[in-house]
């Protein structure tokens, strides 16, 4: 987790004290300020009203450093509010002195050109009961993270965010991204054309093929230069999974998503909350559930969130080859985000897609960033590397469990749709009879 600069914290806060006061007046004055969390480019501190001790959650964020083209924390409050002005459940943001929701402080050299935002602390919890135990509870909890997430892009159809006004950034998504992660994971340029390299692969007279044979006698040399036992067995799995496969199983999986992807482009598009996993919505004890962190949003297919919801919030995720995911889980997400906003048979054909994309590109970037790769194309390797932490064995088995997953979930999308079908035949003869 990234701290706040010593600089803001130094003499009690004083420079973020000094800032409060100019943008919200007296009444924070003599608060209690804690650290909470932080990332790259935002920091959270909790700020107790000396007067009524009620909390609130003062976010420092600045414009810009994220590296995200396009994403204004300006636009990110100003969504917030537009979205509780249609009932979806966000916190409540507080104006400043001069009626805006956020207090511009670039100029401020003082607070190190943060702007800061006053907001309602939330009282919750994010996924409440863990998801192997299967808890009927933590089922409620899901379908109301996807009926809020309905919630969120039906809000657009009633009426239009000003994104001129507040700009937000374009979709960031890219198969050709995850195309280059993965590719690169496995040691290669990641500009190769697929077809081509999969065709290598069948030759065993290939540079391809040659290349993945010394691969799999690098990572056996190397796991016995590490003294980390974890990593040596990591190594020696990783060898035996190629051997097996699995760069080809890998490049199989991405041309099928290489084509569907092409697809993605005709969804629905709308605002996306662009993170929508269990841990940015927070219930409290009474069911009710708000959501948080809108620092990812972005606008694209809206089918994105729903996607996110599925991969993060119900553990459709591969452990040592099987995934731990029922059909019943898709289904109640699926019919809870549809109370909200009907779903397309686009959308819905699409779905098992991108969940797929989404889980490969999570796999492609966590075996790019790892030591693997280099293990893989180098035949020395510096000791300190070979003792980083690296990806755990049961992610090799990733790709042939993302076909699993894509699988299941398309089976609910079906069974979903025609659900959906029947209830629209059921309304229209009842509307006849009548």
């Amino acid at each position: 987790m990234t701290r706040l600069p010593e600089s803001l914290k130094a003499d009690n806060f004083s420079a973020v004290r000094t800032c409060i006061s100019k943008h919200y007046g007296e009444r924070f004055d003599g608060a209690e300020i804690r650290e909470m969390n932080g990332g790259g480019f935002s920091y959270g501190l909790l700020v107790i009203d000396p007067t009524t001790s009620d909390p609130f959650f003062l976010k420092l964020s600045k414009p810009g450093s994220s590296g995200k083209e396009g994403f204004d924390p300006h636009s990110a409050t100003y969504y917030m509010q537009f979205l509780a002005e249609h009932g979806v459940p966000t916190p409540k943001t507080l104006s400043t002195q001069d009626g805006t929701l956020v207090g511009d402080v670039t100029a401020h050299t003082d607070l190190e050109g943060y702007n800061v935002i006053m907001m309602e602390a939330c009282v919750g919890r994010s996924t409440p009961y863990p998801v192997k135990d299967r808890d009927p509870h933590y089922f409620k909890y899901s379908e109301g993270v996807a009926r809020t997430i309905g919630q969120m892009h039906a809000a657009q159809t009633e009426a239009s965010f000003d994104t001129t006004a507040h700009p937000v950034q374009t979709n960031p998504l890219s198969f050709q991204a995850t195309k280059e992660e993965i590719l690169k994971g496995f040691g290669f340029t990641g500009e190769e054309d697929l077809e081509t390299l999969r065709s290598e692969l069948t030759d065993p007279t290939s540079e391809t093929s040659k290349y993945v044979a010394t691969t799999m006698e690098r990572l056996r040399a190397h796991a016995g230069n590490t003294t980390r036992s974890e990593n040596r067995d990591i190594l020696m799995t990783y060898a035996d999974q190629i051997k097996s496969g699995l760069i080809a199983q890998s490049i199989d999986r991405l041309i099928v998503l290489q084509e569907a992807s092409r697809t993605f482009g005709s969804l629905p598009v709308g605002i996306c909350h662009g993170d929508a996993n269990p841990s940015n919505f927070l219930v409290d004890d009474t069911g009710k559930i708000t959501v948080i962190d809108y620092d990812e949003m972005f606008v694209g297919p809206l089918l994105w969130d729903l996607t996110e919801a599925v991969l993060y919030g119900f553990e459709i995720t591969p452990k040592e080859g099987k995934v731990e995911c029922h059909p019943d889980v898709v289904e109640a997400t699926l019919a809870s985000y549809g109370t909200q906003r009907k779903l397309s048979d686009e959308e819905l054909t699409a779905l098992p897609h991108m969940v797929g994309a989404r889980g490969m590109a999570y796999f492609g970037r966590r075996l790019a960033n790892s030591p693997l790769p280099v293990c893989m194309t180098s035949d020395t390797v510096d000791p300190k590397t070979l003792n980083e932490p690296m990806v755990p064995p049961h992610m090799m088995t990733m790709p042939l469990g993302y076909v699993e997953q894509s699988e299941m979930v398309r089976s609910a999308c079906e069974a979903h749709q025609k659900s959906t079908h029947r209830l629209s035949s059921d309304v229209a003869l009842d509307i006849s009879a009548a």
